[in-house]
């Protein structure tokens, strides 16, 4: 398995979403989403990446 560079992941400025139009329920608002499959396994790959890389002792 090929590790990850975690020094090479980019971090992104904030996401800011207006949610005043979005209709609130009894206590909370619900949101249905899609998850591409490849987003799912690209995200799966990099958590177990480094989970590896935090878990595996520096030889």
């Amino acid at each position: 398995m090929n590790l990850i560079d975690i020094n090479a992941v980019t971090q992104l400025p904030p996401l800011k979403l207006d949610l005043g139009e979005l209709r609130k329920g009894i206590n909370n608002y619900h949101v249905d989403v899609r998850i591409s499959p490849r987003f799912a396994a690209d995200v799966r790959r990099l958590v177990s990446a480094l989970m590896q890389q935090t878990t595996v002792p520096n030889a």
